[in-house]
């Protein structure tokens, strides 16, 4: 008489499963990169879309807005944990709304992003420096 069988042995499953294991043990390092990377690049993008308000926020308020010192920042923008921030040359939102330039830098770990600003709307250009 000829026994058949249908199922996997304990060892075959437990081989499947040392296989798997170490495959996630590989790629979970990558994957909290790729999530820490995604999260810095939210929360930079959040900082800029508030910054890009400011013409706007000046003209409503019809009072003229100077950043410069990274206090002045912090008094509009509150950064995340983590975020610092230098203004490189001064920035000035007049009350009509109108910027004159300048630029700041925002720091985050290793990450340096630098942003020139060009009167009359002052839509940052972005330069990403990596130490």
């Amino acid at each position: 008489m000829h026994k058949s069988s249908f199922g996997f042995t304990l060892i075959e499953i437990l081989i499947v499963l040392a296989i798997v294991s170490g495959l996630i043990g590989l790629s979970l390092p990558n994957i909290l990169k790729i999530y820490t990377s995604f999260e810095n690049d939210t929360q930079r993008k959040n900082i800029e879309q508030e910054f890009n308000g400011f013409n706007q926020f000046a003209y409503l308020k019809q009072q003229t807005i100077h950043l410069e010192t990274p206090e002045d920042f912090l008094n509009y923008i509150p950064l995340p944990n983590g975020w610092g921030v230098n203004i490189l040359t001064p920035i000035t939102f007049r009350y009509d709304g109108v910027c004159q330039g300048g630029g700041f830098e925002l720091i985050k770990e290793e990450i340096l992003y630098s942003y020139h600003l060009t009167p009359p709307f002052c839509r940052p250009e972005v330069k990403i420096i990596k130490n």
